[in-house]
């Protein structure tokens, strides 16, 4: 199961925490306090950036990374179309 290291009530988690839940994924949501040096957070991600998403022991950081990474090991409910370029040939036309 993957867990997520974030900050409580951080914006920045938000969009992974609506993206997993988006996708039924399940999670183990794991609060971080700030610069406290808490050892399973610092192994997950050693520069100590939140949120960070731990799944088969690789850590992804980034709110703007995370989303996409998740595509491709929980393929249901895409958030991604399939056809990236779709949207901008629509608005083209």
């Amino acid at each position: 199961m993957p867990t997520l290291y974030d900050v409580e009530l951080s914006d920045f988690g938000q969009p992974v925490k609506i993206a997993l839940h988006e996708k039924c994924v399940d999670f183990e949501l794991k609060s971080v306090t700030p610069d406290a040096g808490e050892a399973e957070s610092h192994d997950a991600s050693p520069c100590e950036e939140m949120p960070t998403l731990v799944n088969d022991d690789r850590g992804i950081i980034y709110s703007t990374i995370i989303p996409a990474d998740i595509e491709e090991p929980w393929p249901s409910s895409p958030l991604l179309p399939a056809d990236l370029h779709a949207p901008v040939r629509k608005v083209q036309l």
